[in-house]
């Protein structure tokens, strides 16, 4: 069989379109949303992948603040976590939050080998808990994932 040779993604920005035309879905079915995500994550070119799956993370995250919290008071990254992020995470998956890591066991997006999907899930907080953090440098980033090899995937999140 021959070796496809190397060729570099170029990196999109979102597919701002497609996120609008998925976000009823997703927010319709919620938390039921997984197979949604999917799709929109099919639609979209491979360069806007992970732009558009952050961007479609950060809708579903404020839509849901905006549904079930009244963001009046700041706090502390930890208790926005505690309070705000795992009991919504918790909807969505198996999740443990602990010394500013979250992680993420048996993620129903980071499945296939190579490619993974925890872009949603850092959109997903940003657009949750980062109205209510006190500080204004609200960081979310990838550490490992399970579609390339790791036991679990695992975000850290820094303010």
């Amino acid at each position: 069989m021959p070796v496809e040779p190397f060729k570099e993604l170029v990196l999109l920005d979102a597919d701002q379109a497609a996120v609008e035309i998925w976000l009823p879905k997703l927010t319709g079915d919620y938390p039921r949303i997984f197979p949604w995500v999917k799709q929109l994550e099919q639609a979209v070119e491979e360069g806007a992948r992970e732009s558009s799956l952050a961007l479609a993370g950060q809708r579903v995250g404020a839509w849901l603040l905006g549904r079930h919290h009244t963001p009046a008071a700041e706090l502390g990254l930890d208790e926005a976590m505690q309070r705000i992020g795992v009991p919504a995470l918790r909807e969505l998956a198996e999740v443990d939050y602990s010394g500013g890591q979250l992680h993420i066991r048996n993620s129903p997006l980071c499945t296939e080998e190579g490619r993974s999907s925890c872009q949603f899930f850092c959109g997903y907080l940003e657009g949750l808990i980062g109205p209510v953090v006190a500080s204004l440098g609200l960081s979310i980033f990838p550490v490992c994932c399970c579609s390339c090899g790791a036991n679990e995937c695992v975000l850290t999140l820094m303010d």
